[in-house]
């Protein structure tokens, strides 16, 4: 059977992903890849979102081409960059299991539609989701950690509270709002 590749770039806007090749870099590694293995490519997509909810536009659209017969195959930087939710992951895997998808491909691994590779590849998305869950609580707490103890805040104060910055050092922190009053944390 011939298989016809979607090659799947994706870049988080979010911290997660500091380590990740930037969208050019995993394009380019993965259309060399694509030429030197002599793979069929239906299209080429890239996006700047984070997987860890469900709804990248460019990730579903490629579900949806895939859903329509319009290609059969996933070439991504790594298994992380397709799912780092429970619904997508699923979703894929489900799609391998009615033949849907025959395989997905990294620069350093092959994940067929046998029982095998679909156990490794949910354990890789797993592990993509418990990665993304402790990342989020990490910096909930840091950012808690900041505001009670620091007095620093990202982004507009919390009621209660006034974004200052220094007029002579320029240092910024948040600030009680005396006008109205210091709200419970």
């Amino acid at each position: 059977m011939s298989i016809k590749y979607f090659i799947y770039c994706r870049k988080s806007t979010d911290s997660e992903d500091r380590q990740i090749a930037s969208l050019p870099a995993q394009r380019n590694v993965l259309t060399e890849y694509t030429k030197k293995a002599n793979l069929e490519i239906a299209d080429i997509y890239e996006e700047s979102k984070s997987a860890f909810t469900p709804g990248r536009p460019k990730f579903n659209k490629i579900i949806e081409r895939i859903e329509n017969g319009e290609g059969n195959g996933v070439i991504s930087w790594d298994a992380s960059r397709i799912a780092r939710n429970t619904k997508d992951g699923g979703n894929f895997i489900y799609l391998m299991d009615i033949e849907k998808i025959i395989e997905l491909r990294t620069p350093s691994k092959i994940y067929f539609n046998t029982p095998e590779d679909k156990f490794a590849l949910n354990i890789e998305f797993t592990v993509a989701k418990k990665s993304s869950d402790d990342l989020s609580k990490n910096v909930k707490r840091g950012n808690k950690h900041k505001f009670l103890v620091k007095k620093e805040w990202l982004g507009p104060a919390k009621p209660g509270y006034i974004n200052y910055t220094d007029p002579i050092t320029a240092e910024k922190r948040t600030i009680s709002d005396k006008k109205r009053g210091t709200a419970p944390l």
